[in-house]
C-alpha cells in the first residue's frame, strides 16, 4: 500500500520503523519481544513473597506479558533451546521464562556486579513480604532464621552456596569470601510437585 509521504498515516509508519529497527539491531537480528514496553524512570520497590509465589505483581508462572509493569528490561535473550530472560540492571534482578514463557526463575542481585555502568547489576537488598530485608551483610544464620535450615550447600575458591526450601521454593544463597551475599536464585521445588 502507498501512503502519502506527508499524511498521518506514513508518518506514524515512520515513527515506529526506527524503533523496530533499533530492536532488531540490539537483539542480534531478532525482534526483542519488550521492544515495545514502556521505560520505567524510577524502578519500584519488589517484594518477595514465597508463600504465594510472587516477586512483587509477578507470579511463578505467570506469563511474560505480565512483567511488562515493571518496565522494558535492560536485556532481553533467548536461551539456546526454549525460552527467554530479562535482565534488569537497575532494579538487580534476572527474570526467566521457559518455553511457554511462564516464570519460572528468578535471580536477585544484592551485589553490584563488574562490567561498565550500562551493563552491570547496581546491587539492590530484597525485600520480603513480611517486612524482612535481606541485604549483602545478612549472615547464614540470618538466612536460616528466614528460610529455614539449609538443606545443601556446596564451596569453591569464589565463595559458598547454601540452600533452602521454603514454600515449594528451593532458594539458592550465594556468599563470597568475604562472607557477603552476592546473589540469591529462587525456583520451584520439582520434588514438591
Amino acid at each position: 500500500m502507498l501512503v502519502p509521504r506527508g499524511s498521518r498515516s506514513a508518518q506514524n509508519h515512520m515513527l515506529k520503523i526506527p524503533s523496530l529497527v533499533r530492536a532488531l539491531i540490539t537483539s542480534g537480528g531478532r525482534t526483542a519481544y519488550t521492544f515495545d514496553w514502556p521505560r520505567v524512570a524510577k524502578p519500584s520497590e519488589i517484594r518477595l513473597d514465597l508463600a504465594t509465589g510472587s516477586i512483587g505483581i509477578l507470579r511463578f508462572g505467570d506469563h511474560i506479558d505480565c512483567a511488562k509493569p515493571f518496565g522494558r528490561p535492560s536485556h532481553y535473550h533467548r536461551h539456546e533451546g526454549n525460552g527467554c530472560g530479562l535482565l534488569y540492571f537497575e532494579q538487580s534482578f534476572y527474570l526467566e521464562f521457559d518455553e511457554h514463557r511462564a516464570l519460572s526463575f528468578v535471580t536477585f542481585h544484592l551485589s553490584p556486579s563488574s562490567g561498565d555502568d550500562s551493563s552491570r547489576f547496581v546491587g539492590r537488598s530484597v525485600q520480603l513480604s513480611n517486612g524482612a530485608v535481606i541485604s549483602r551483610e545478612n549472615s547464614p544464620d540470618d538466612i536460616s532464621r528466614l528460610f529455614g535450615k539449609s538443606v545443601d550447600g556446596a564451596e569453591d575458591e569464589e565463595g559458598m552456596s547454601l540452600g533452602h526450601k521454603a514454600h515449594g521454593f528451593v532458594v539458592d544463597v550465594y556468599f563470597t569470601r568475604a562472607g557477603q551475599i552476592s546473589e540469591i536464585d529462587i525456583f520451584a521445588d520439582k520434588n514438591e510437585a
